[in-house]
């Protein structure tokens, strides 16, 4: 810009606006209120000191779309629109997903797939966000290959599960853990809306042996072996 100077009262004075590359002038603004479209603008007629502002406004505006999740969706590709035009972005989910919202610095700005920018002037980066709207349940036990346990697979989001875990033989079962911390006690359990993906495993525990005493002895003209008392297992043999 120029112009800029001191100027007698009662006087006039020139001032010039030009643009850099990219730009284009929009007009001479007083105290918020444009007063010129024209670059150059004659001020006369000077009673008080003014400031006179130039503004400028690019020659088109850059709109950056991104998606939180490349594996969850996609959305229309970033690109330049001339100042003040308007534009349509559009989301599309891949399976698995769901689109939730369009975001801006971190604001909901929209929650359809598809968005209309009105009269963009200024360059924008958006991001579409996605979330699964299907989640894994995975399922194994400790130790590893005791027990039958049923209710693995890919659910819905919000799915009530039923899981079991039945124990094999001389095991019994003492709970559900997920990351060490006990998720229930029950051996038959149900998971209420399902909203994330999940690795629980079934806990079990050897049964104690239950240990029987044989009392053995002989009367007088024989003998018998072992004699005496003799600890064994419940169903093994003597």
């Amino acid at each position: 810009v120029h112009g800029s100077g001191i100027v007698e009262e009662g006087a006039y004075v020139t001032i010039s606006a030009a643009p850099h590359n990219g730009f284009v002038f929009d007009g001479w603004f007083l105290d918020g209120n444009r007063v010129s479209s024209h670059s150059q603008f004659v001020v006369d007629n000077l009673h008080s000191n003014r400031t006179y502002t130039a503004i400028f406004r690019p020659v088109s505006c850059r709109i950056n779309i991104a998606v939180n999740n490349p594996n969850a969706g996609t959305a229309t590709e970033s690109r330049d629109i001339k100042y003040g035009d308007s534009i349509t972005i559009e989301a599309v989910a891949k399976d698995g997903y769901q689109f939730d919202h369009w975001a801006e610095n971190g604001t909901i700005i929209g929650t359809e797939k598809k968005l209309t920018l009105e009269q963009v002037r200024k360059s924008r980066t958006i991001t579409a966000v996605f979330s699964q709207n299907q989640y894994s349940l995975f399922l194994n036990s400790s130790p590893e290959n005791i027990g039958i346990l049923t209710g693995q697979g890919t659910y819905d989001r919000g799915s009530n599960i039923r899981i079991t875990a039945v124990p094999t033989q001389d095991y019994h079962f003492t709970g559900w853990t997920e990351n060490g911390m006990i998720v229930s006690t029950n051996w038959d359990f149900t998971i209420n809306n399902m909203t994330r993906d999940m690795h629980l495993t079934a806990v079990f525990e050897r049964e104690k042996a239950v240990l029987y005493t044989i009392t053995a002895s002989a009367s007088p003209g024989g003998i018998i072996s072992p004699a005496g008392e003799t600890r064994i297992p419940e169903g093994s043999g003597i």
